[in-house]
């Protein structure tokens, strides 16, 4: 069997797209499915691809979408996995509605990740794995190709296998994390609250690329700060770093599950009015301090909202305790499993 996966990344969109789907292709490589790689040509910027994130699968670049064709075979499954459903590709549902059905036509088997959103769904199997999702349609509306919850969410092999937060009574170790790219520059805005704390701390930034001239921008900020610092940009030992920090500061994108894996007690904020309303379903279930929309965010509200945590010691260990019980990490044996039934 072959497994096409349909994928982009970019500053505007992230990299936990791309980084969902290598997870999903290493599995597969492991079972014997071979897999490659397909990634739209950016007519912005250079076009990043799986060899660009250090991965060894083959890739194609196509120009329009449609060209996605010419990859069906006549001798295997053509199973193909999008996880494109996005606004930079598709500015309306039914746009993206007609690309499921011309690939259908086409003769593809189409495994597709979904938006937190209430929609129809047509692909062969559409997958929403994100907290709360069950509840955005009736019992009626749900069937058997759909896969709704967090229980299908992947994880990257370096969480699951990562140690586990171990809460201190001297929160000291501060991860902060506004998503891979923060277009936003959330990072500089939290940074510069956090260079005015009075108490020591170690900040652990992570980034997945940065230019020379935000890095700059960065490092002006905290040579104002009097305690110690790493910048770490596409870095593969994330996990280690979360599972060595005492308090997390992120955004509302995927990282927010990964530190929830790992029971890191964190404060959040949303990126957008959007982002707000799928917040509201993850605080319902995960135990999390959550700020709101981060250009609501004052800088006086975020100093007291951290100082607050960082001296509630219960409060973290019950955060920690809360988040460890929600996750068993088996989200991708399930899609696996749900992907061969469909096949049979």
């Amino acid at each position: 069997m072959r497994l096409l996966i349909r994928v982009d990344a970019s500053l505007e969109i992230g990299y936990g797209h791309i980084m969902r789907c290598l997870s999903i292709a290493e599995y597969c490589r492991n079972r014997s499915i071979e897999c490659a790689f397909i990634h739209k040509k950016s007519k912005a910027s250079k076009t990043v691809s799986v060899h660009d994130l250090g991965a060894n699968f083959n890739y194609y670049i196509i120009n329009e979408e449609e060209d996605i064709k010419t990859f069906y075979s006549t001798i295997e499954h053509n199973l193909l996995l999008l996880d494109i459903n996005n606004k930079s590709l598709f500015t309306d549902k039914l746009s993206y509605k007609k690309y499921i059905a011309f690939l259908k036509k086409h003769q593809f088997i189409v495994v597709s990740f979904e938006e937190f959103e209430k929609a129809e769904l047509s692909s062969d199997l559409a997958i929403i794995p994100y907290v709360g999702a069950s509840k955005l349609f009736r019992k009626g509306e749900i069937s058997k190709k759909m896969l709704l919850g967090h229980e299908y969410f992947v994880f990257r092999n370096v969480f699951l296998e990562s140690p586990k937060v171990w809460i201190k009574e001297n929160a000291e170790n501060i991860l902060v994390c506004m998503g891979g790219s923060d277009p936003d520059l959330l990072t500089e805005k939290y940074l510069s609250a956090l260079v005015k704390v009075k108490s020591y701390l170690n900040i652990s930034i992570v980034l997945a690329r940065i230019s020379d001239k935000r890095r700059s921008s960065i490092l002006k900020i905290l040579s104002r700060f009097t305690g110690d610092y790493t910048i770490f940009v596409g870095n593969e030992d994330i996990a280690k770093i979360i599972s060595t920090c005492d308090i997390g500061i992120i955004n509302s994108g995927l990282i927010k599950y990964e530190t929830a894996l790992l029971g890191l007690p964190c404060i959040s904020v949303s990126n957008n009015f959007q982002h707000e309303k799928t917040m509201s379903f993850f605080c319902n279930e995960v135990d999390i301090v959550h700020m709101g929309i981060s250009s609501s965010v004052s800088e006086e509200f975020f100093l007291k909202t951290f100082k607050n945590i960082k001296n509630d010691t219960s409060a973290r260990k019950r955060i920690n305790t809360n988040c460890l019980k929600l996750f068993d990490g088996n989200g991708l044996s399930k899609i696996h499993s749900s992907i061969l039934k469909i096949l049979n």
